[in-house]
């Protein structure tokens, strides 16, 4: 089954802010999936089946811009999930 990202906790952060845990909320996740920022994964908690948490840097946030959040999978399906946008203001 694909997995899905149906909302993230906060799809904003003012530019420069410190580091944060962003909740990523979806569909079959699995323990070993990795949210992806930009593409590069970061250190991912799975919570359950439809929840992940995930590190999010002050560098990641350090400037204004979005971001592209993603999910990976661990095999089986262990391609991306759809993305969402996250912006820095």
């Amino acid at each position: 089954m694909p997995k899905t990202i149906s909302s993230l906790d906060s799809s904003s952060a003012t530019a420069g802010a410190p580091a944060f845990t962003l909740v990523v909320n979806g569909t079959n996740f699995v323990s070993g999936s990795k949210v992806q920022w930009n593409g590069s994964a970061r250190r991912t908690t799975f919570v359950s089946a439809i929840q992940l948490t995930a590190s999010i840097s002050g560098a990641d946030i350090a400037s204004t811009g979005s971001a592209s959040v993603t999910v990976v999978n661990a095999l089986p399906g262990g391609g991306p999930s759809n993305s969402l946008k996250f912006t820095k203001q």
